[in-house]
């Protein structure tokens, strides 16, 4: 009987077994629905490009910007000349008091001085520009002021100006007139020693030559290491000129003289008197004895000893026709890869050079690195 009943419980007509399976299979869509949306719509990754972004402009803001930095600068430039009287003047011949005067401050008054010590000039405004440690808006500022004077070759008065120094071994109390001026000296600073040295006058140490009042410090100092002062001979002083044996005894000549010559000279071996003819023929000779110093192995010790000993006539120098000379014919341990590859472009685009200027004017060269090269060009 209790069977019946149960069997009667379960036993569904045609109706009610559509509408079980209809709940059944919709149960079970339900319960997948989830995972298969998901097969068909990937969840999107949260979007945080907007909050970085923010916390970016954040950071940014906590640290100074360059442009900050640099109108700063400018701005400190500007106050400072504000309280200076400015005045018109040529780089090539400023002291260093005038200098001081147009604001610029030792470094850069050191790094100018070491320039046109070494041959350099300006030739054109922007040249100064170019000089280390000066700034876009001190160069503003004082170009209205810069005069560059050209030196006319034909001048009548070009014999009285200022030539550029050669700096060699001398003895005051027995150099020349014309030795002193080849040392930098004026025709009347000139005079002025000879003079003393022909009224009696005598120079037993280095510091003696400093108290003419003609000599500066500043000269003073690049001269220096040439003084070779002698013990005194009354009869060399009257001559006031050293004797061709005297010179050839004495000095080295660095564009003529072979190893075995260069041997003689105090603490050079063997090694350094090779490099010292090999970097003469990669340069093409000396024009100036100071680029001993450049030679691989010149410490400062050793060029002190012996550069009183030196001597050069650069009269036979090997220059470099740039309207002619091929890559290899460029090479030279003053000019760069890039360099010889620029000229050479610059060249073959724009015809024949017709001055040495037009590497700076092009902006081929720099103008430090044009005057150290320029000896060794030509036309």
């Amino acid at each position: 009987m209790k069977t019946n009943k149960l069997k009667d419980f379960f036993d569904f007509n045609h109706y009610e077994k559509i509408g079980i399976t209809f709940i059944l299979i919709l149960t079970v869509v339900l319960l997948f629905l989830p995972t298969i949306h998901n097969l068909i719509r990937p969840a999107k990754t949260p979007d945080y490009t907007a909050f970085e972004k923010e916390i970016a402009e954040f950071e940014n803001s906590l640290v100074p910007k360059d442009e900050d930095y640099l109108n700063r600068l400018d701005k400190f430039i500007v106050n400072r000349y504000d309280s200076l009287q400015l005045f018109n003047f040529d780089p090539n011949n400023t002291t260093e008091e005038q200098w001081k005067k147009l604001g610029l401050t030792d470094k850069q008054i050191k790094t100018i001085q070491n320039y046109l010590g070494h041959g350099g000039k300006f030739y054109e405004k922007e040249d100064f520009r170019k000089v280390y440690g000066i700034r876009t808006k001190q160069y503003e500022i004082l170009k209205p002021y810069i005069q560059i004077k050209e030196l006319a070759k034909n001048d009548e008065n070009q014999k009285f100006q200022k030539k550029e120094a050669e700096f060699f071994a001398f003895d005051p109390n027995v150099t020349s007139s014309d030795d002193f001026q080849r040392l930098g000296f004026t025709e009347k600073q000139a005079e002025v020693i000879i003079n003393y040295v022909t009224k009696g006058g005598k120079f037993y140490k280095k510091e003696d030559f400093q108290k003419m009042y003609c000599v500066t410090n500043e000269m003073f100092e690049k001269l220096e290491p040439y003084i070779n002062i002698t013990e005194i001979n009354d009869k060399k002083l009257a001559a006031n000129k050293w004797t061709e044996k005297d010179i050839n005894s004495k000095f080295v000549d660095i564009n003529f003289s072979d190893t075995t010559e260069f041997l003689n000279l105090p603490a050079v071996y063997s090694v350094t008197a090779k490099n010292i003819v090999n970097y003469r023929k990669q340069l093409g000779g000396f024009t100036r004895i100071e680029q001993i110093k450049e030679i691989y192995g010149m410490k400062d010790d050793i060029y002190t000893k012996i550069v009183p000993f030196l001597k050069l006539n650069n009269s036979q120098i090997k220059k470099i026709n740039i309207n002619l000379a091929d890559f290899k014919e460029f090479k030279h341990p003053y000019l760069t890869y890039t360099n010889i590859k620029n000229i050479i472009n610059y060249r073959d685009k724009n015809g024949p050079f017709t001055n040495l200027n037009q590497l700076v004017n092009a902006k081929l060269l720099l103008g430090m690195d044009f005057e150290k090269i320029k000896p060794y060009l030509k036309l």
